[in-house]
C-alpha cells in the first residue's frame, strides 16, 4: 500500500501517463515540475515500474516502431528524440539495430522522398535535389542514404 503524497504523485503520473506512453525519465521530470519532493518522485516511479505502467525497454521499442513507420523518419532523428526522452544510449542503439535494419532504412527513404518531391510541383531539377537532400537529413537519415536516395530520382 502507499501513503497519502505517493499516492498524489502515482495518480499524477497516471493522469500524465493516460494521454501517451512515456519515458522514466519525462515522467520523473513532470513529477519535479509539479512540485514533488525527489523521495516521493523515487517511491512513485518504482511503484509505477513494479506496476509496469514505465518500462524504458517498451518504450523505445513502441517509439522507434511508430517513428519510421508513420512519420517515415530515419535513425538518427529516432535516436536525436529518444536521447531527448531520457533514453540510455546504449539501450538506444541496440534497439534500433534490432527493430530498423538498413534495409528498412532505404525503403523509408525512398517512401519520404516520394511523397516530398509530389510536393514540389514544377520548379529545377538543381533546387529539387537539394530541397529532397536537405529533407532527407532533417527527417534522420544519414547523408550516405540521403544521397543515394536522391540518385535514384536524379543524375548527379
Amino acid at each position: 500500500m502507499i501513503s497519502g503524497e505517493i499516492k498524489k504523485a502515482v495518480n499524477s503520473a497516471l493522469n500524465y501517463l493516460g494521454y501517451r506512453s512515456r519515458s522514466i525519465n519525462e515522467t520523473k521530470n513532470y513529477l519535479k515540475k509539479k512540485g514533488y519532493d525527489e523521495k516521493i518522485i523515487k517511491e512513485a516511479i518504482c511503484y509505477l515500474e513494479d506496476k509496469e505502467y514505465l518500462d524504458d525497454l517498451c518504450f523505445t521499442k513502441m517509439w522507434i516502431r511508430i517513428r519510421k513507420e508513420n512519420h517515415l523518419l530515419g535513425k538518427c532523428r529516432i535516436k536525436s528524440e529518444l536521447l531527448l526522452k531520457g533514453i540510455n544510449v546504449g539501450l538506444i542503439d541496440e534497439e534500433l539495430d534490432v527493430l530498423y535494419s538498413q534495409e528498412e532504412e532505404n525503403e523509408k527513404a525512398l517512401e519520404a522522398a516520394r511523397k516530398q518531391l509530389k510536393k514540389y510541383g514544377e520548379i529545377e531539377d538543381e533546387k529539387k535535389l537539394q530541397r529532397l537532400y536537405r529533407f532527407l537529413v532533417n527527417k534522420g537519415f544519414r547523408s550516405e542514404i540521403s544521397r543515394k536516395t536522391c540518385k535514384i530520382f536524379f543524375d548527379f
